[in-house]
């Protein structure tokens, strides 16, 4: 019964949605100056240095540009597709 009980305490802690929280943030919008446009930022681990920024059309809320860092490089992208 013991085993049983922490397994199940352990699925519960796992289907947590504060415990997926610390491995990054939700995506958020940063002032930009460009009508029709918007800069979006989320952070995906390693404290401060794992993060991505999308500028995206806000109508059709294609990828017009992506900048980001994966803690240790940095990757930039124009377009919806090409590096």
């Amino acid at each position: 019964m013991g085993r049983a009980r922490s397994a199940a305490a352990l699925l519960f802690a796992l289907a947590s949605p504060t415990l997926w929280a610390a491995g990054g943030t939700g995506t958020y919008p940063l002032d930009w100056g460009h009508p029709g446009e918007t800069l979006e930022y989320r952070s995906c681990g390693c404290a401060d240095s794992c993060w991505v920024a999308e500028v995206k059309n806000r109508r059709t809320r294609q990828t017009l540009a992506r900048l980001r860092c994966d803690c240790e490089r940095l990757f930039s992208q124009t377009g919806a597709r090409g590096p």
